[in-house]
């Protein structure tokens, strides 16, 4: 798969996919706020809980086998990694030849900056971002966008 597919893909969660299920982590007492969703005949409300296992359910759905997406709440973020190994082999090829000046990650870092727009106004979670796991080491973060600014990304670090 070529990285614009990659790109289109976190680019489809901006026409508001949304699906239920259980998320590990998110526990209920994150139930503290709740937001009304209207669809064409009813209203209900949804908590915080609720929100997010949206969320990620609908990003899970767009990036099926090629990436895990999930909740941290210990980061307050979803997060996506790399699982298929064409799309890890992608992100290390563009981590080996990542600049400021590379048009490919500049779509994938724009691309999850409007995805962290999306994010929030969905789920409605004051200061929740998105993140880009390395698939090598799930500990370490490529990029953070939240409100759809950079909060950190590797090819500057990289660059300095």
């Amino acid at each position: 798969m070529k990285l614009n597919k990659i790109i289109k893909l976190v680019s489809i969660t901006l026409v508001g996919v949304t699906l239920t299920g259980t998320l590990a982590g998110c526990s209920d007492d994150d139930s503290d706020s709740s937001t009304e969703v209207s669809s064409q005949s009813h209203k209900k409300k949804l908590t915080k809980k609720q929100r997010i296992n949206k969320m990620v359910k609908s990003e899970q759905k767009v990036y099926g086998k090629k990436a895990n997406v999930a909740y941290s709440k210990k980061l307050n973020a979803i997060t996506v990694t790399p699982t298929s190994q064409t799309f890890t082999a992608e992100v290390n090829e563009l981590l080996d030849h990542t600049s400021n000046e590379s048009s490919d990650w500049k779509d994938l870092t724009n691309a999850f900056k409007d995805l962290s727009i999306t994010v929030h106004d969905k789920t409605q979670i004051k200061d929740i971002s998105v993140v880009l796991l390395n698939p090598n080491n799930t500990e370490n973060a490529l990029y953070i966008a939240r409100d759809g600014e950079t909060v950190y990304d590797l090819a500057k670090d990289q660059n300095r």
